[in-house]
């Protein structure tokens, strides 16, 4: 999550009167709801780890870019205890090294999962226009989730020093940044928010498109691949039932014809007239149908496609839904907008921006688990603990 430095200041200073304070059962509700969002947090994102990593041998990439994902946000899911005490305590009680540890590193995380997102959505294009092309091995997989985390790292590097544990009140220690950074905040949730949801949005975009392109063309020539099928398999039948020069050809009778020439009674047309045919045995159909199998094994994949696009876009939308308000607040605070000296609702904005950014860390595993058969499977053995038989 990317606290900006602002806000933390101005959300740890003790209650002023002319805030308006949150009402002891909001705050109650509040609390209840973000500890269950956390323990649902750590407990999907575990359950997905696990899954995949019992699952076959050879992963493609989506598998350890989904691995990555739910590592970020099991670090998130577990870091964002402490700044959520420091606002309801209005002091850090964790000591002088999680100050240093705990508030860069949920930027290397929220760093990570835009990223990892903006990664996946890059390769599900990447999937659908060039289908054909090698699936990226092990180790190019495990260099492009190193490079994710060493980048996200990077970004987050000179935060770690600038933090400080300090006394400003008697027993009343903070922790924060003493520097002014809204440059260095700027450009950080530039490239950690906008940059990657531009890329997700134009990618899947892009990909929809061309999903539907394919799914047309597969439909038109599945259908003319039957109907030439049918049409070819029928004739030659034909022409092993007539004697002579009599042929039924296909190909000259009218298609509203064809039942009638095909399945018409034997007395309706004299012994050896070349309409006098048996009807056509099922093992001739089945033949034909089994002509166009590889248009339907190549549509059928085209569909699975378009069913794990539609699983991230709902990843994606969760995902935006509930960072969103948090960054335009960011900006809002920034620009100067929104102060806490201006603004009576100014704390309980702050507080309820970031309890949203706790919930894509519970939903996201919702939704591997609910739109993929095979997280299902991984959450139904994990945690209802039943056993394949």
């Amino acid at each position: 999550m990317a606290l900006n430095q602002t806000s933390i200041q101005n959300s740890t200073t003790p209650p002023d009167p002319y805030i308006i304070e949150e009402p002891p059962q909001l705050t109650t509700i509040r609390i209840i709801v973000f500890s269950l969002v956390i323990f649902l947090g750590l407990l999907g994102n575990t359950v997905v780890i696990r899954a995949i990593r019992s699952g076959r041998s050879r992963k493609p990439l989506t598998h350890y870019l989904v691995t990555s994902l739910a590592v970020a946000e099991l670090l998130n899911s577990t870091f964002l205890i402490f700044p959520f005490v420091y606002a309801e305590l209005w002091h850090w009680i964790f000591g002088a090294f999680l100050c240093h540890f705990i508030m860069p590193s949920m930027v290397v995380t929220f760093g990570v999962a835009t990223n990892t997102l903006a990664c996946i959505s890059i390769y599900r294009y990447l999937v659908i226009v060039t289908p054909t092309k090698m699936l990226p091995t092990k180790r190019v997989s495990l260099g492009i989730v190193t490079g994710i985390w060493l980048i996200s790292f990077a970004v987050a590097l000179p935060l770690y020093p600038l933090y400080v544990h300090e006394e400003m009140h008697p027993g009343y220690y903070y922790c924060h940044v003493l520097h002014d950074l809204r440059i260095y905040d700027m450009v950080r949730i530039a490239l950690q928010f906008f940059a990657p949801v531009l890329i997700m949005i134009v990618s899947y975009a892009v990909a929809a498109v061309k999903i539907k392109e394919h799914m047309t063309f597969m439909e038109n020539r599945s259908r003319q691949n039957r109907l030439n099928s049918n049409i070819s398999t029928l004739n030659t039948f034909l022409e092993s039932q007539v004697n002579g020069d009599n042929n039924v050809n296909l190909l000259t009778v009218p298609p509203h014809q064809y039942q009638q020439v095909i399945y018409a009674p034997n007395d309706r047309f004299p012994h050896g007239s070349a309409c006098h045919i048996n009807r056509i045995p099922d093992q001739a159909m089945d033949y034909a149908a089994s002509k166009s199998l590889s248009s339907h094994d190549e549509g059928s994949m085209i569909e699975s496609e378009r069913d794990i696009i539609k699983m991230f876009y709902v990843i994606v939308m969760v995902f935006l839904i509930f960072y969103l308000p948090y960054q335009v607040f960011f900006l809002c605070v920034y620009y100067g907008v929104l102060d806490r000296n201006r603004h009576p609702y100014y704390d309980l904005l702050d507080k309820y921006t970031v309890l949203l950014v706790s919930f894509p860390s519970a939903l996201h595993p919702l939704c591997y688990g609910t739109m993929s058969s095979f997280y299902a499977r991984a959450f139904s053995k994990l945690i209802l603990c039943k056993r394949n038989k």
